[in-house]
């Protein structure tokens, strides 16, 4: 248990180094967050990152408070966290630019999606995928892009 606090006691020069991401003009991420301009590519790595930070924060303080942690507790909050770095790396490891472009928007469409979904839930009713402002912007920045226009849409991601 010591271990495990010690290490989650790493996490705020983690946290601080998110915080501190920047993207730099003339870099890869720019021109990356052109191509992405609805949701940046760049703010989705920090958001998951964020997200990853998050989770183990809050095991930390579990296991802080604690006199004893039940030995699965762990493991649904490290999957969260490595589910949001690992996104992060599937984001920005492509060489290609129209690689790293085309997941970010399929990442934004797919999260736009879910959310219409939910909504349709709590109004009781079922959901009908449509072609709305936001998946049309999506569509549009992909479409400007001469490596992605017209690329092919499988439902999900639908752009």
């Amino acid at each position: 248990m010591r271990v495990l606090v010690a290490a989650l006691e790493r996490l705020d020069l983690w946290a601080d180094a998110v915080d501190g991401l920047r993207v730099l003009p003339g870099t890869a991420l720019a021109g990356d967050d052109r191509g992405t301009a609805y949701e940046t590519l760049s703010s989705q790595v920090r958001s998951h990152l964020g997200v990853a930070i998050d989770h183990m924060r809050t095991l930390r303080e579990v296991a802080i408070s604690a006199r004893s942690l039940p030995a699965m507790a762990g493991f649904t909050p490290t999957r969260a966290a490595l589910e949001g770095v690992g996104t992060s790396l599937w984001l920005l490891g492509p060489a290609s630019r129209d690689e790293r472009v085309i997941r970010s928007l399929q990442l934004a469409s797919e999260g736009h999606r879910d959310a219409l979904v939910a909504e349709a839930e709590l109004r009781g009713q079922r959901f009908e995928a449509s072609e709305d402002r936001v998946t049309r912007r999506l569509v549009e920045l992909r479409d400007q892009r001469t490596g992605l226009a017209n690329h092919a849409r499988p439902d999900p991601p639908f752009i």
